[in-house]
């Protein structure tokens, strides 16, 4: 994380020490303020019956709870403010963590764009290369192979586009294979291939007498 992204977070933490130790401080002066009214109440009568060193004290006393009242409301002002740059420190840190995230979803939205267009490209692709396999299958069948046929071609090639799309996340919206029926091209062609390669062109090509002969 870099300095940028830490500083709105530190703003929070220190504006809101500042006010806890304000809010420490007016709860002080509540408690002070409790006693001096008390004080004042216990000398009251002495005071104001002819008692002239109570009065002295009273006089004291009274002064003291203005000097204290003023500074429960500087107090009091003071965490106002501090409340004040609490919500705002808040509000920063909200904004550049939102200015993160906007960054990050900028970031999200170029990767979404460029699946896509790959997902073009392999949709275009698959419809290139299922038309060529055709054509290639078209042109072994005018060579004398005739198998594959188109109908096995598109039973098994549909179950190898199934379990493709059984990986994808639109899997519910298709058939679902069960695992035996489960293929892919790859293996279906060189299957394919191997039988028609052993059963079509070596015996064609007297490959498989060959094979015989120097196997014995």
């Amino acid at each position: 994380m870099s300095d940028q992204q830490q500083q709105p977070a530190d703003a929070v933490a220190a504006a809101t020490a500042i006010l806890d130790r304000l809010e420490l401080d007016h709860a002080k002066l509540i408690d002070d303020g409790r006693e001096l009214v008390q004080r004042r109440q216990e000398i009251s009568f002495d005071a104001h019956t002819g008692d002239a060193a109570a009065k002295k004290k009273l006089d004291a006393i009274v002064g003291q709870i203005v000097s204290h009242d003023q500074q429960v409301l500087s107090v009091e002002a003071a965490i106002a403010e501090a409340q004040a740059r609490v919500i705002a420190a808040r509000n920063a840190e909200a904004q550049a963590v939102d200015r993160k995230n906007a960054l990050e979803l900028r970031a999200a939205l170029k990767e979404f764009i460029s699946c896509g267009e790959s997902l073009d490209e392999a949709a275009a692709a698959l419809a290139e290369e299922g038309t060529a396999l055709r054509e290639a299958l078209n042109l072994m069948h005018i060579l004398g192979s005739p198998f594959p046929t188109h109908e096995q071609l598109n039973v098994l090639g549909t179950d190898a586009m199934l379990t493709a799309l059984a990986a994808t996340p639109w899997k519910r919206e298709f058939w679902t294979l069960q695992p035996r029926e489960r293929r892919g091209f790859g293996a279906l062609v060189r299957e394919w291939a191997s039988r028609i390669e052993q059963t079509n062109i070596k015996p064609r090509l007297g490959e498989a007498e060959q094979q015989t002969n120097e196997a014995a």
